[in-house]
């Protein structure tokens, strides 16, 4: 018994080894009491082989020394002679064919139990992980117990290591972790490690008794100062391995030589396959660049689908620009197109409220001081040159103080019982302006309306709370009645604009915020804020500087473009009013009033003048922007060609009679159709009757969650 437990009285590792190769109770002695009770386990195939070499052995030198001579001559007993001497003489290599069998099995059996008690050491690992994996884990910065460290010992000393294999899950590591593993495990097992192989798909490195050898140095280069090079420096840093830069060009200088717009070509990488890193790149690129002419940075535009960095100098933007006068409705190319300021390159911009627009709605979001008034003030300005009807709710009372007397302005709402009435009647009128296109007029016969309703959180608290006082229960009529205009009334010419703060979901009716596309941004907005009204974009709308007017704009696609609200004096028609405005303010809105010429005491002093295209160019339908050059006009099959004319995209389950659509005739290719009927016998399927624009029937069966393609109401045929 003494050989089975050590001086602690705990069992050691060779009795383990030693049952896992003879089986149960083989160190026990045969007269215990515990022999007799317990049940021992067949012996391993090895000691059956070996056993059986032996005993063959000790059976062929008793027939060959002792039975042999003994046995008398004659008859039957020579053939009995016979038959052990040929037994005798085979005896060795059945003793050899034994004795290799229980090498083998041996071997085998060996290697078995050796592999079960690792298997069972790191079972013991995973509930009760010992120093070393603890060590290793931390290293790499990985959950205590995911990382498994084994150490191999050699057999005749067994505290002296061999080798270390460390396992991680596969893929958790992708840099080689082997120094800093050596150095937390060398310094737990008292041993100094060096690394000998590392295996990153199986996530295995194997470590050895051996000096860690140094870390390599890296020479830097010497820091770079044009953009270029700076650049392409920063770029190999952000990133790393996979960086390998390939060329550079520089595509516009100034006159001095220095880089206007460049492209830096890269190895292909997945770091910049979210648009959310490639927010954070571009942001961490332009940062380590040096400062531009302009003074005003860099826009960084990285392109993964070709390799590639855009870096584009920033034009300078003044600070205040007065509002300039000119034929908007030219400008636009006959679009209506409320501008209310310019970008960065001098085009104006504003809000597309066209019969054609897909973001008939509009969000203005900038807090007290930045200029949303102002920009307000811009928009009813532009209304009236455009012959909107604008109305307006003026819950701070005193915002809109004479704008009544504005051309185009029919109503200012200022209490609570005003704006009320306001919002039906804006209701009512959409429900008018349908009834019109119901007996097929054109819509282009109704005039715009635009309905204002600044200061959406308090108009909102004013509502409810009235609505409470009354006794009232759920969410005002009022509320109810906002969103539903912002849901249907874009083909009525009828355009909502809400003023707000900050646009948090709670301060909207059901998909209010969603209808309201068109979006505008004064000042740096919170991140949470930045990232409700540009989606993608957080880091753009919290960096923009805090000055008046200077915000962001959405473009055709819906992104952020810079945006420097013009300057423009109070609309404020009342005589005293007037009499404080300096002479130039006052010349300026008389030349803004619809058909009035500008004035001989009013110029534009800015340094920054409108950019006027020599061709009317193309606008979106979110914002519109004059761009420096026309787009050309789109070529038959593109998408821009076969999108001509769609106003929106619609649910198939939502098709009505009457409706104008465009689909894929049984050919594949894109017509245009009246919709003639809908019958829908479940939820999920809507079969329409069509009429093809060339008189043909189409009966079609859609699913009703498919998107098909709304045409303006312009081509509705009389």
């Amino acid at each position: 018994m003494s050989g089975q437990r050590n001086s602690s009285g705990r069992r050691s590792g060779r009795h383990d080894l030693f049952e896992e190769l003879f089986g149960k109770g083989a160190l026990t002695r045969s007269d215990s009491p515990s022999s007799r009770s317990t049940k021992t386990t067949p012996a391993p195939a090895w000691a059956r082989w070996l056993t059986l070499a032996v005993v063959t052995g000790v059976v062929a030198g008793v027939v060959h020394g002792w039975a042999l001579p003994r046995l008398p001559a004659g008859g039957s007993r020579d053939q009995l002679r016979a038959w052990l001497r040929l037994g005798v003489e085979w005896a060795p290599w059945a003793v050899a064919g034994c004795a290799a069998a229980a090498v083998i099995s041996g071997v085998f059996a060996w290697r078995s139990a050796q592999r079960a008690r690792e298997d069972k050491q790191a079972e013991e690992r995973k509930k009760a992980p010992s120093g070393a994996d603890r060590a290793a884990a931390a290293a790499v910065k990985l959950p205590i117990g995911s990382v498994q460290v084994t150490p191999h010992y050699r057999w005749w000393h067994r505290s002296a290591v061999r080798q270390v294999v460390v396992r991680a899950p596969a893929g958790a590591v992708l840099e080689d972790p082997s120094r800093a593993w050596c150095t937390a495990i060398g310094t737990v097992l008292g041993v100094e490690l060096a690394p000998r192989s590392w295996e990153v798909a199986r996530g295995r490195a194997v470590l050895e008794p051996g000096t860690l050898p140094p870390e390599p140095v890296e020479v830097l280069p010497p820091t770079a100062t044009t953009p270029v090079a700076r650049a392409e420096q920063a770029l190999s840093s952000l990133l790393g391995r996979q960086g390998q830069l390939v060329e550079s060009d520089v595509v516009d200088t100034h006159d001095d030589g220095a880089p206007r717009e460049f492209t830096v070509r890269h190895a292909p990488s997945a770091k910049l396959a979210t648009a959310e890193r490639r927010e954070l790149f571009a942001e961490l690129l332009s940062g380590m660049l040096p400062e531009s002419s302009s003074g005003r940075g860099w826009d960084v535009l990285p392109d993964p689908t070709q390799d590639r960095v855009r870096i584009v100098e920033r034009p300078p933007l003044e600070k205040l620009i007065p509002r300039p006068v000119f034929d908007e409705r030219a400008y636009f190319q006959g679009r209506d197109v409320l501008a209310i300021g310019q970008d960065e390159h001098g085009n104006a911009v504003g809000w597309d409220c066209s019969s054609s627009t897909l973001s008939p709605h509009g969000l203005a979001v900038g807090p007290t001081g930045l200029g949303k008034t102002n920009l307000l003030r811009n928009i009813i300005a532009s209304g009236s040159r455009l012959d909107f009807q604008t109305r307006i709710a003026d819950p701070k009372r005193i915002e809109f103080l004479g704008v009544s007397e504005w051309p185009g302005v029919t109503k200012v709402a200022r209490d609570v019982d005003a704006i009320r009435g306001l919002i039906v009647d804006a209701h009512d009128e959409m429900d008018r302006r349908y009834t019109h296109l119901e007996r097929r007029k054109d819509p282009r016969d109704l005039q715009p309306l635009l309905v204002l309703l600044d200061e959406w959180y308090i108009m909102r608290t004013l509502l409810e709370f009235e609505h409470r006082k009354e006794g009232g229960k759920g969410s005002p009529v009022e509320l109810q009645l906002v969103a539903r205009v912002m849901a249907m009334a874009r083909t009525a010419r009828l355009h909502l604009l809400l003023g707000i703060q900050r646009p948090d979901a709670e301060n909207f009716p059901d998909g209010a915020r969603d209808n309201a596309q068109f979006r505008v941004s004064l000042g740096p907005l919170s991140p949470q804020g930045a990232g409700m009204i540009w989606p993608g974009h957080t880091r753009t709308a919290t960096s923009v500087p805090r000055m008046h007017g200077r915000g962001l704009i959405s473009d055709q696609h819906g992104n952020p473009t810079s945006l420097q609200a013009w300057w423009i004096p109070n609309l404020d028609g009342h005589t005293d009013a007037r009499a404080r405005l300096q002479p130039q303010d006052r010349a300026l809105l008389d030349a803004l009033r619809p058909g009035g010429p500008v004035g001989a005491g009013w110029t534009q002093h800015t340094d920054t003048p409108l950019v006027v295209p020599s061709t009317p160019a193309h606008t979106g339908s979110g914002s519109a922007g004059a761009r420096r050059d026309a787009p050309a006009e789109p070529a038959a099959g593109s998408a821009e060609a076969a999108l001509d004319g769609v106003a929106d995209v619609i649910r198939a389950r939502d098709l009505l009679d009457h409706m104008r659509i465009r689909i894929e005739d049984n050919t594949g290719a894109l017509v245009d159709a009246t919709v003639e009927h809908t019958d829908s016998p479940t939820d999920e399927v809507m079969i329409a009757d069509l009429m093809l624009d060339g008189g043909q029937p189409l009966q079609r069966e859609f699913d009703g969650g498919d998107e098909v393609w709304l045409l303006d109401e312009s081509t509705v045929h009389a």
